[in-house]
């Protein structure tokens, strides 16, 4: 089992970094809000190249990206 996730604060809020290799996604908790980031599988959204609009993990070549818009108090790899 192999899991990275990191992150990158941007101007309009953390950009997610995850790699594994098993089905995972990822759990945000923003103070009472709770949301889950699950792998994207239209095949047009995964052909985005700014990942601020994405509403999961857009796969690549070096694992999966997404983006959430705030600072979170919890970012935690569910699998």
């Amino acid at each position: 089992m192999y899991m990275k996730l990191e992150t990158q604060e941007t101007d309009k809020g953390v950009k997610i970094f995850l790699e594994t290799n098993q089905k995972a996604a990822v759990l945000i908790k923003d103070g009472e809000k709770e949301r889950i980031l699950l792998p994207i599988t239209d095949k047009v959204s995964e052909s985005t190249y700014y990942y601020e609009n994405s509403s999961g993990l857009a796969k690549t070549s070096e694992g999966y990206v997404g983006f959430y818009q705030g600072n979170p108090d919890l970012l935690k790899v569910l699998n």
